[in-house]
């Protein structure tokens, strides 16, 4: 599978809402969420403040603009007063923006598992001389198009467009390296993303630390070294985190066996995968059933340890 249809596959994108205000209707003001907010600006400037840092940006017409965790933030019209010949800038168009929600599998209360969000930065912009010669353009026009019409069919087609939007969006970020850290930042390392599409084509196998290595065209100290420093897991926990996002999935969906499941992620028994289970995510696999109860766990205090050392 290429680098990025499995991160879709596993955490499947999903766009909640669409809709286009106009900043000079007053500021926008939106709170803390587990959605992804992505922003196209239509016309006009606006400001961007996140009270979290206190960092603020300004933008312009045809600038993009992601949160991918969802911080709080507020959007305001950004006018100037006067020229500098003194003439008013009254005839500066309205700002108006375009707001995207985009929701992920693994929110509350583990959004930590959906490991393409959560180790996103917390800001991505990118300025409209950037993504006007992206393929992003013709996506860009047409949501544009599309958000400010209610026409047949507008929620269908605007919700499958942004997502659409943010697939190209990601391979922008990954083709052009925008992204240095993270899942993201070591799919955009050609050596690191061979040995990660590696665990997610197969995250039963028992992968060894010089397997990966061998598989990323590297020693083992220092695929080890550049791993961590890019990923920000040891190859271990990563394949450990992959694996129990997985295993939440199939909980949830109720297709499967926890001792099914256990096998097929390359646990030596369910016992052993319960308590990897509970190390990942802090919740016995019960707590991940739909209208079930918590499981009990084994009461070991120690952890089977995991194939990559």
């Amino acid at each position: 599978m290429d680098r990025l249809s499995a991160l879709l596959n596993l955490f499947q994108p999903e766009a909640r809402h669409v809709s286009q205000s106009n900043l000079n209707d007053g500021a926008l003001s939106v709170p803390q969420d587990d959605c992804s907010r992505l922003y196209l600006v239509k016309s006009g400037r606006l400001q961007l403040t996140t009270p979290y840092d206190e960092q603020t940006l300004n933008c312009q017409c045809g600038d993009l603009i992601w949160l991918p965790r969802g911080d709080a933030h507020q959007l305001a019209e950004l006018r100037e007063e006067l020229r500098e010949d003194g003439i008013n800038f009254d005839q500066q168009p309205a700002a108006v923006v375009t707001q995207i929600d985009i929701a992920f599998l693994h929110r509350e209360p583990n959004q930590e598992l959906n490991l393409l969000q959560s180790t996103l930065p917390a800001l991505l912009y990118l300025p409209a001389s950037e993504s006007q010669i992206s393929n992003l353009k013709p996506l860009v026009e047409l949501m544009f198009q599309e958000a400010g019409q209610q026409r047949c069919g507008h929620t269908t087609v605007v919700n499958r467009l942004a997502e659409v939007l943010l697939v190209n969006l990601l391979r922008h970020l990954m083709a052009n390296q925008k992204v240095a850290t993270g899942v993201l930042g070591g799919l955009s390392d050609l050596r690191l993303a061979r040995a990660m599409t590696g665990i997610h084509d197969t995250p039963g196998e028992n992968w060894t630390l010089e397997e990966l290595a061998n598989t990323a065209g590297m020693s083992r100290t220092a695929f080890s070294k550049r791993f961590r420093e890019v990923v920000g897991f040891t190859p271990a926990d990563y394949l450990a985190h992959w694996r129990m996002s997985i295993a939440c999935k199939k909980i949830s969906s109720g297709t499967e066996s926890i001792a099914a499941i256990a096998d097929e992620l390359g646990y030596q028994s369910e016992t052993a995968f319960r308590r990897a289970f509970r190390k990942v995510t802090g919740h016995p696999p019960g707590f991940y059933k739909k209208g079930g109860s918590f499981s009990e766990i084994p009461k070991e205090d120690t952890f089977e340890a995991e194939a990559v050392t």
